[in-house]
């Protein structure tokens, strides 16, 4: 984590911006001396977004043969 405060967020905002988007670590924005926003990359796992369902919900490939039971299929019938 990297502690800039306002002044040098002012100078460095573009280069920090583009750290973010690379995926760098996040920065704390110092104002008054205390912690006043974050910068963080956008870029999340899906796992870290389900929240209240972590544990329950799967997030699965597309590719995965998860539903396949072996047997052919014939859709029209």
């Amino acid at each position: 984590m990297i502690e800039l405060n306002v002044t040098e967020l002012r100078h460095r905002l573009l280069d920090v911006i583009r750290q973010a988007e690379h995926g760098a670590e996040e920065v704390v924005v110092i104002r008054h001396g205390r912690a006043a926003a974050r910068i963080v990359p956008t870029t999340v796992a899906p796992r870290e977004l389900l929240g209240i369902d972590r544990g329950r919900v799967w997030v699965v490939d597309e590719n995965d043969d998860l539903f396949e039971s072996g047997e052919a299929w014939d859709a029209a019938s």
